[in-house]
């Protein structure tokens, strides 16, 4: 059977293990940070049974968020959290092993509802600048039009010579952004891809 002994750089709970420090009779002792910055000791079978997964901070921050955990913002936050800090989530790939992070200040629930505030119908969390992390300056509530906008995989299209993203000429013409990227995707022009739609129009 497998049997852990080097803990440095692991995680257990809100820990990362920073070094050893000694032992009590045969029990080893580990630094721990917690996520929220305070750095504790905890004994090596403490940590890998899941006994102490906080420095105390997780007990008071889910009596404190309890009744907000089923919220739409909550949610958000959660996932946030994950995609940025949790490498078994499928999304890791294209946040944390990215190099995006969550401000230190965010780690906290409270701390995010209190510096976006509760998010408008139909908005989802945006990251203003896609190569940086989460924080209040990088992020806002935007609507999925403003976030296709923003989408770090969106390309210019240029047709008669004015170029726009495909999310604008979509808006210009009327044309539903999947048909036109569809169309485009089949090989016509971007100029084809927006006379068929006025030939079918013209028809009707």
């Amino acid at each position: 059977m497998f049997v852990l002994t080097d803990l440095k750089g692991k995680r257990f709970g809100r820990f990362i293990v920073i070094s050893q420090n000694g032992k009590i009779g045969k029990k080893k002792l580990w630094i721990c940070q917690c996520d929220c910055g305070e750095k504790v000791t905890r004994r090596k079978d403490d940590l890998v049974r899941g006994r102490s997964r906080s420095c105390g901070c997780l007990r008071r921050d889910t009596n404190s968020t309890h009744r907000k955990s089923k919220t739409r913002e909550y949610r958000i936050w959660s996932s946030m959290i994950q995609r940025c800090k949790n490498p078994n989530t499928k999304s890791h790939k294209n946040y944390g092993n990215r190099g995006i992070k969550v401000c230190d200040r965010w780690m906290k629930f409270e701390n995010f509802l209190e510096d976006m505030g509760i998010a408008p119908a139909e908005t989802t969390l945006d990251r203003i600048d896609n190569d940086k992390g989460y924080y209040l300056d990088n992020c806002r509530w935007a609507t999925r039009k403003e976030q296709m906008r923003n989408k770090r995989t969106n390309h210019l299209v240029t047709v008669f010579g004015v170029t726009k993203t495909a999310i604008e000429w979509s808006e210009i013409t009327g044309i539903h952004f999947q048909t036109f990227l569809s169309r485009l995707r089949k090989g016509l022009t971007p100029e084809e891809a927006i006379k068929k739609t006025q030939i079918h129009e013209n028809q009707t």
